[in-house]
């Protein structure tokens, strides 16, 4: 009976090690997003993405805890000039950045169950390809808007 009630200890102490999230400690983001119109469902996140580490990290998957999906997109301007989104994937190098901005590469939000709104600051999780993870706040700006808004004017809104 104590092997027994060993065993179960020993496997319950390592599920818990295993099953526990690795934090990311070289990965820097600076956020951010346009206001959603009344009742839209979808979104995007823009910003810039730093990779301190020695090595490059894969973006696995992002978390947004009011969104169905959120995934990588990239924008694609056809011959006829038509923008075209197709689902695309993210390295960021080692001791290098990405850029994530409107018209191209970017975090697409769908089904969001709130509007996203001005002046706020809203937390999603990143899980990268050497098995850590990292949480983020983004903030967002007016409807429409082109470049990051000012930090200093934000708050949680969750």
């Amino acid at each position: 009976m104590f092997l027994f009630l060993r065993s179960v200890l020993v496997f319950l102490l390592l599920s818990a090690f295993l099953v526990s999230p690795v934090k990311s400690e070289g990965i820097e983001v600076s956020a951010w997003s346009r206001a959603t119109p009344p009742g839209g469902a979808t979104g995007a996140i823009y910003g810039r993405i730093a990779n301190n580490q020695n090595h490059s990290v894969g973006l696995v998957s992002v978390e947004v805890g009011f969104a169905q999906h959120a995934m990588i997109h990239e924008t694609e301007i056809k011959k006829d000039g038509v923008a075209r989104m197709r689902h695309g994937s993210l390295v960021i190098p080692a001791a290098g950045s990405v850029l994530l901005e409107p018209g191209s590469t970017h975090i697409m939000l769908i089904g969001l169950s709130l509007e996203l709104s001005p002046g706020c600051r809203y937390p999603f999780r990143m899980t990268w390809s050497d098995g850590s993870s990292s949480d983020h706040d983004f903030l967002t700006g007016e409807l429409g808007q082109m470049f990051p808004p000012d930090p200093a004017f934000h708050q949680a809104c969750l």
